[in-house]
């Protein structure tokens, strides 16, 4: 962390010799002078170059001068137009915080979405060949093992939190996950990650279409089935002697995690050893996945929930279809009030089509 503090805060030292002082006038001297001890960007610099090359081509008047026109004292982070991977260096812009049991949701939901960004991309970059039985190739799910570096920022009723993610393999992400929360919505939004550690190594087994930055390859790929598509709407209830007919579901893989950010995976089994709500519930509140581990059938599911002094992070009913072999990060259930005890329970209803 503190090796990139220095990476986005460089010296900048200008040594103007008497000459060129006179060339650029006093007024622009003086500016120069103002401006130390201010927050400024590379672009500021870039225009400083430009204004000092237009004077010289005499090619009119450019309207940003750069550092030769006053900067305001109150000028912030959200004044510069940086990349949001950039660590602005403000004092109180971004505050460095104790890890407490909000940021267990926050790491949990921005570990979702990497995880889902990972299967959406497998799925689309394999669409046109063999039907996939999983959701995962030879990039794998992510599974978080811990979380530290968490650092906030607050600007009216946006809360901006940035954590560093150590999943399998001690291999790091820093995450930045935007909260604006409401009355019983709180609406998070995955706006930022990038990958620290090295996975210029995973380039020869990354599957196609995956974000090379996101791969973390399995020991062994699995193989794809060779399947002839054809879709049966069942409206009866489904005997394990049909399913035991269809090729035997792999074992879920979420099944070995052991621990997810020092929170054990729950799996309710809603139907024939196939569709699982998975839970992981923290001290102040709980995320909920659905996964299918079958590969000849998709759902398609309607998340109810009762609460009790609960927020979540989506509207429900939630509707999802539920592919075979996927996993999809569904909600996050979170404590409303700190004081106050909180209570949740579920229901889902579901439908499902048999693939043979």
């Amino acid at each position: 962390m503190e090796g990139r503090f220095e990476v986005f805060q460089p010296h900048l030292f200008m040594i103007i010799p008497k000459r060129v002082q006179n060339l650029l006038g006093k007024n622009k001297v003086w500016t120069l002078q103002q401006n130390q001890n201010k927050i400024v960007s590379i672009i500021d610099l870039h225009y400083t170059l430009m204004a000092i090359a237009t004077d010289i081509g005499n090619e009119g008047l450019q309207s940003n001068l750069g550092l030769f026109q006053s900067i305001s004292r109150n000028r912030s982070c959200d004044d510069l137009r940086l990349p949001t991977s950039t660590l602005c260096i403000c004092q109180g812009w971004e505050t460095k915080v104790h890890t407490n049991s909000f940021h267990f949701i926050i790491a949990e939901f921005a570990l979702g979405q990497l995880n889902e960004k990972i299967q959406t991309q497998f799925l689309e970059g394999n669409s046109q060949t063999k039907r996939p039985v999983s959701g995962f190739g030879s990039c794998d799910r992510l599974k978080g093992e811990r979380f530290d570096n968490v650092r906030e920022k607050r600007v009216g009723e946006t809360l901006t939190v940035t954590l560093d993610i150590y999943v399998q393999h001690q291999e790091l992400f820093s995450v930045t996950v935007q909260v604006i929360t409401g009355s019983m919505l709180v609406n998070m939004e995955l706006i930022q990650y990038t990958r620290f550690s090295e996975y210029g190594i995973y380039r020869t087994c990354a599957d196609k279409g995956v974000d090379l930055r996101l791969c973390i390859c399995k020991q062994s790929a699995p193989k794809l089935n060779s399947v002839t598509k054809s879709y049966l709407l069942i409206t009866s209830p489904v005997t394990r002697e049909i399913y035991a007919a269809n090729v035997e579901a792999p074992v879920p893989r979420w099944q070995h995690y052991g621990k997810v950010f020092d929170s054990v995976t729950r799996a309710d089994d809603m139907h024939e050893n196939c569709f699982f709500i998975l839970l992981r519930e923290h001290k102040c509140g709980v995320i909920l996945e659905a996964a299918n581990s079958c590969s000849f059938v998709s759902y398609t599911i309607e998340l109810h929930l009762s609460l009790s002094n609960m927020q979540v992070s989506e509207r429900i009913p939630l509707h999802k279809e539920l592919g075979p072999g996927t996993i999809h990060f569904l909600i996050a259930v979170i404590q409303l009030d700190p004081n106050i005890d909180w209570t949740w329970k579920y229901t889902v209803n579901f439908s499902w089509k048999m693939i043979r």
